[in-house]
């Protein structure tokens, strides 16, 4: 994004010219002082310093912005086009929902004479409330799923509502209250989102509404909605006949579609899906499952120490060389740590192309033991990096964060990521005095923001202890900490292992386990386990494996021969040679 755009959203912050650039009360903080500097850097970068302390990425947060809007070269310059306020129901504003053109939505709140760019502590009530409590209580509601769908209605004479946020904030708030009573008409998009969407307001407000319709406009386009209606020659007296003829909704609805309407364009969807998916960058995980789909939830599970962050990096690096865009939270991690790790694994890639042999190490390159044999490709490193880490924003716990704190970040980045990695889930607060309940709210949580969002979360997960009489070489899905039912909302689930029991005799190269143990659209690759190396030297997974299988109740592991290799490993997967096979413990 440009300054300009940046500089908008301190407008309600005291923003004013200095001869360095700008200053504005520091939003991360009780300002009152206008202690936030703001200048345009290099490249038309933005930089924000507070004279208080505060971190960039927690001024930013408070915002509500992303850190990518601190570059100039994001695409596009962002303007407003709309707002729409919700107001409570004397009409006070409560929050307001910002449109900016390109198609992107915020909300903020009033405070303290400007805006906090967030929902903390706000009440949720329907839009335009006022109208709607001043509303003969016979008359009829429609329900949609944006404010401007809202406007295009009332311009039309109709009563109309729609909650910010969708379907997430619909299960936030306790809506039931306000409709209690009211004869409800569902107008939903025309895309099985908008089905679920209905289906889910039906059924909450079954019991309390006097009546609920679930209309579905004639003749709308894909992802159409009741504005592209009106756009297309649909009339207010055509929209009253339709809602007469609608068949009231009995009972609690599931939201249940025609088979032959779901197949209608299946092959293009199918399709279109490939190109989206991203890859692993682990060869293993790519052969076997293909990629990362969008909507994907993908567990990576491990006990301590094993390397679950470094794979996670191994993935973000992957995907941003890549030109993708990756959403990090590093929730365990010290301040720059995954940065640091991936500039360690670029430099010791080029230091070994170079032709050198000394052994490098992660922590005496970190401790600065290394640098007179790295401080030459010190530099190359970090511009390579200036250059791909452009599509890399990564969040640092600073405070407490719950996964209510997560899901609210995801709505603001979701139309600005292609892949979200949380590291990791048993680092999120969980205040709920059942353990296992919370974990599993709180993946729940993340399930519903990656179908929501069209986007692929990755998230790291610890492995609990087992008893050693029992424990098998590389652990279940069962075996997640917290409870079993949180592999049951994933989609894909990845476990590691170090296999003590395959070492190579060279001190860098780490024997290591790795399963799919779930795998919805082809369970059948979670039979096999893979015996991979990671290269401590350079901070990555090697490309070559070997496929077995677990025996022995899972304590031991065989290798396969040629003819049991799948189809999908045979053009990349060694046969292990005779004189190496059998089983080991």
């Amino acid at each position: 994004m440009s300054l300009r755009a940046v500089l908008d959203a301190f407008a309600d912050r005291g923003i004013k010219r200095t001869s360095r650039g700008w200053e504005a009360r520091c939003p991360a903080h009780d300002d009152q002082k206008a202690s936030l500097g703001i200048a345009e850097g290099e490249g038309g970068r933005v930089v924000l310093k507070c004279l208080a302390g505060c971190e960039v990425a927690d001024v930013m947060a408070a915002l509500g912005l992303p850190m990518s809007e601190l570059f100039a070269d994001q695409g596009p310059q962002r303007r407003i086009v709309a707002t729409y306020d919700y107001r409570d129901e004397s009409g006070a504003l409560l929050y307001q929902v910002v449109r900016y053109e390109p198609k992107d939505f915020r909300q903020r709140r009033p405070e303290g004479g400007g805006w906090a760019w967030n929902m903390r502590g706000v009440r949720r009530v329907p839009y335009r409330l006022p109208e709607l409590v001043a509303a003969d209580p016979s008359t009829c509601v429609f329900f949609v799923e944006g404010e401007k769908d809202v406007e295009s209605l009332a311009r039309h004479g109709f009563l109309a509502t729609t909650t910010v946020m969708g379907a997430k904030s619909w299960r936030a708030g306790n809506y039931r209250e306000f409709f209690t009573g009211r004869n409800v008409v569902i107008l939903p998009d025309n895309d099985s989102a908008g089905a679920d969407y209905a289906a889910e307001v039906a059924n909450t407000l079954d019991g309390a509404a006097a009546s609920v319709k679930i209309l579905r406009l004639p003749g709308l386009p894909a992802k159409g909605d009741v504005s592209d209606w009106f756009a297309n020659g649909g009339t207010a007296d055509e929209l009253r006949r339709l809602t007469l003829d609608a068949s009231q909704v009995q009972h609690a609805p599931s939201a249940f579609v025609t088979s032959a309407e779901r197949l209608s364009g299946e092959r293009e969807d199918r399709i279109a899906c490939g190109p989206k998916a991203l890859s692993f960058g682990v060869q293993f995980l790519d052969d076997a499952i293909g990629g990362i789909l969008p909507k994907d939830l993908i567990l990576l599970g491990a006990k301590t120490g094993v390397g679950k962050t470094a794979l996670a990096t191994m993935l973000a690096l992957h995907n941003v060389q890549h030109g993708k865009r990756v959403h990090y939270f590093a929730l365990e991690a010290e301040e720059i740590e995954i940065e640091r790790r991936m500039k360690f694994q670029v430099l010791a890639t080029e230091y070994y192309r170079a032709g050198n042999t000394r052994p490098l190490r992660y922590l005496d390159w970190y401790m600065g033991r290394l640098d007179s044999i790295t401080a030459r490709f010190e530099e190359e490193a970090e511009e390579r990096l200036r250059t791909q880490l452009k599509n890399l924003l990564t969040f640092y716990r600073f405070k407490s964060f719950t996964s209510d704190d997560f899901v609210e970040r995801l709505e603001v980045i979701k139309s600005q990521t292609d892949l979200v990695i949380l590291d990791h889930l048993h680092y999120m607060d969980n205040d709920d005095e059942n353990e296992n309940r919370g974990y599993k709210h709180t993946v729940k949580q993340i399930r519903d923001s990656a179908l929501e969002s069209g986007r692929p979360i990755v998230v790291v997960a610890h492995v609990r202890k087992g008893d050693r009489r029992y424990e098998t070489l590389v652990p279940g899905v069962e075996d997640f900490h917290g409870s079993s039912d949180i592999s049951k909302i994933a989609t894909k689930a990845i476990m590691l292992a170090p296999a003590y029991d395959r070492q190579n005799g060279r001190a860098h190269l780490l024997s290591t386990y790795m399963q799919v143990a779930k795998c919805r659209l082809d369970n059948s690759v979670t039979r096999y386990v893979a015996l991979v190396t990671f290269n401590a030297q350079k901070n990555a997974y090697e490309d070559d494996y070997f496929l077995g299988r677990l025996i022995n109740g899972g304590r031991e592991f065989k290798y396969l021969t040629g003819d049991e290799m799948p189809v999908w490993s045979r053009a990349r997967c060694p046969v292990m040679p005779a004189q190496q096979g059998g089983e080991r413990r």
